[in-house]
């Protein structure tokens, strides 16, 4: 008796307009360029969307590549404060 053939989900297609940013895309790459330290939950609040949908947006931005890093911005004029190496 040959074994039981186990039933394997279908390969999700990616969608044709995955790297398309919408206008929800959009208003998370702008909240985060004013302020780059927002919670998701602060982010998702700003936008109008709940916290789930949120967080999976912005994951999808930083996969493929919309978001590369956050980073901090010094004030150079501050006394001692490191200055930028090329």
């Amino acid at each position: 008796m040959a074994p039981a053939r186990r039933a394997t989900r279908p390969v999700k297609a990616p969608r044709k307009d995955a790297l398309r940013l919408d206008e929800i895309d959009r208003k998370i790459l702008r909240a985060l360029q004013q302020d780059a330290r927002l919670t998701t939950a602060q982010l998702a609040e700003r936008i109008g969307l709940s916290t789930t949908p949120c967080w999976n947006r912005l994951k999808r931005l930083e996969t493929q590549g919309y978001i590369d890093g956050y980073v901090a911005l010094l004030n150079q004029d501050k006394p001692a404060c490191p200055r930028r190496s090329s």
